[in-house]
């Protein structure tokens, strides 16, 4: 019975260095240290991208759940804001509730697009002079965003964002000096 494995693989599965392994016969196993990976922009781009995505659905989920109040105060606040109309001219009178489910709603749509915009162009293995460029928006984008978030949101949205702008900005830290593809 042959083995399917070559004896390189299995030494190379029981040590400590190696982080990715290539199982195939005949193949050489790719020798990534875990200081290696990280200092590719690619790591951290995906990390980015990883970040964004989920953030975007764990904020798509509070649309599903409806505010109760525990007080009253708190319930004389959901009143107004589900049922008091605002005069914007021009016709619109939205409601506060409104106002604030489109701000939410613009806000995951931002993640989606941001994140699947940075999938698609790191799947296309795009020029590394656009990925210099796509992450140093992203930087930008996302510490206007973090700013905002850290002076007038609370815990939950400061720490995806956060999270979402350290693994942009060492994506480009690792990006600066590159002048091929990865």
């Amino acid at each position: 019975m042959e083995f399917p494995f070559s004896t390189s693989f299995i030494s190379a599965t029981f040590a400590s260095t190696p982080c990715v392994f290539i199982p195939d016969k005949g193949t050489e196993i790719a020798n990534l240290t875990l200081k290696q990976m990280l200092k590719k922009y690619t790591f951290w781009l995906k990390a980015g991208i990883t970040f964004q995505l989920l953030t975007g659905v764990i904020h798509s989920l509070s649309f599903l759940n409806n505010p109760q109040s525990t007080n009253d105060t708190e319930k004389q606040l959901l009143d107004l804001m589900n049922n008091y109309k605002m005069d914007l001219g021009a016709g619109f009178t939205p409601t506060m509730s409104n106002v604030m489910t489109s701000f939410s709603i613009c806000f995951s749509l931002l993640l989606f697009f941001s994140g699947f915009l940075n999938l698609f162009l790191l799947r296309k293995k795009a020029d590394i002079q656009i990925m210099k460029g796509i992450i140093g928006i992203n930087v930008i984008a996302y510490s206007i965003c973090f700013a905002t978030m850290a002076s007038l949101t609370f815990l939950p949205p400061i720490i995806c964002v956060g999270l979402i702008l350290a693994a942009f900005l060492l994506a480009f830290i690792c990006i600066r000096n590159k002048t091929a593809n990865p």
